[in-house]
């Protein structure tokens, strides 16, 4: 259980091109005993900021002047390699929110600001990721410690209230279901063992075609994020904050990715931003394996853009979509003769 000061002394970002925006902002929150908020008007800035602190929260403005809060937040996609993008977004324009989420960002508000909807929101999004920083720290504190026991493991999943379950990529082979499980669903773990599917079964009909709509694109993504109700077998309704994501293997790839191919390999090319881990960290770590590889990034975006949010090296070799197949070609010869 999280305490009062964990939240309050959770790391915010403001980002607001108007500095009345950010003043207002930073009294809120100081105001209702906030006490590590920081601010930029800068909107280049934030990624390079991120990158060296790590915040547990960004308010994010989506009109700015140079960069927008859709490009900020596409740049925050290639640091945030699990895909959680700790934004909430702040627009007057009511046609930006539903495309603020779909973007990747968790939340809004609405300007002018209300100030309990502002600190409510606030209160919300720092919980829900606190929780899930501090759910992914145990897991990797006991990977890390008792790797060759699966007993451990046992114990830690023993005595989490939330659900935790383990299932192959297209979720047809359950590997663990935790106990919390069945106090959650008031179903038996093994027929989910049996049926892998079958926790649907329980999703409210208001809920479900939105969510198995949502399992089938996680079997593409590798992704999964909802918010869903669910009726027990006594007639009660509990709510579901429902969140998956393919587990890496021990070099941080997932297996197609980090099965060695027996050739040599010269040249990577890789999208600048990819939903799992982005092109600039996906290199690093290929290069880790295969010292002495040449790189070359594609993306729709502008090479200046994507240099200074901090996504690729300013002197790494850059292909901006769309090209052609012989532009392909000369710059995958230019990034090997580099």
């Amino acid at each position: 259980m999280l305490s009062p000061s964990a939240i309050l002394s959770a790391k915010v970002l403001i980002v607001d091109d108007q500095e009345a925006n950010v003043r207002l902002l930073e009294r809120m929150l100081a105001g209702a005993g906030y006490t590590s908020v920081v601010s930029t008007i800068d909107p280049f800035q934030v990624c390079e900021l991120h990158r060296k602190n790590s915040y547990d929260l960004i308010l994010l403005d989506l009109q700015m002047p140079g960069m927008d809060g859709f490009q900020v937040m596409e740049g925050l996609k290639a640091i945030e390699i699990d895909g959680y993008l700790p934004v909430l977004v702040i627009t007057a324009q009511p046609e930006h929110k539903l495309r603020a989420l779909k973007a990747g960002a968790r939340d809004f508000v609405s300007a002018p600001f209300d100030v309990a909807e502002v600190l409510m929101r606030v209160h919300h999004m720092l919980e829900v990721r606190l929780l899930h920083l501090e759910t992914k720290r145990l897991y990797a504190q006991l990977v890390a410690e008792h790797k060759e026991d699966e007993e451990y493991f046992r114990l830690l999943a023993l005595h989490l209230r939330e659900v935790l379950w383990v299932a192959d990529g297209i979720q047809t082979k359950m590997r663990y279901v935790s106990p919390a499980y069945e106090t959650v669903w008031g179903r038996t773990r093994q027929t989910l063992f049996d049926s892998p599917q079958s926790f649907l079964d329980a999703v409210d009909p208001k809920d479900k075609e939105r969510v198995v709509d949502a399992v089938a694109k996680r079997q593409q993504t590798g992704r999964y994020e909802e918010e869903y109700r669910i009726r027990r077998p006594d007639g009660s309704v509990r709510w579901i904050w429902d969140r998956g994501y393919p587990v890496p293997d021990e070099q941080g790839l997932n297996k197609p990715v980090a099965q060695e191919h027996q050739g040599p390999v010269h040249l990577l090319i890789s999208d600048v931003v990819m939903p799992v881990m982005g092109g600039r960290p996906l290199a690093e770590r290929i290069a880790a394996l295969r010292p002495g590889i040449k790189v070359l990034y594609v993306s729709g975006y502008a090479p200046d853009a994507v240099v200074r949010n901090g996504a690729v090296e300013s002197q790494a070799a850059f292909l901006q979509k769309p090209f052609t197949p012989s532009t392909l070609i000369r710059k995958a010869r230019e990034a090997l003769d580099q």
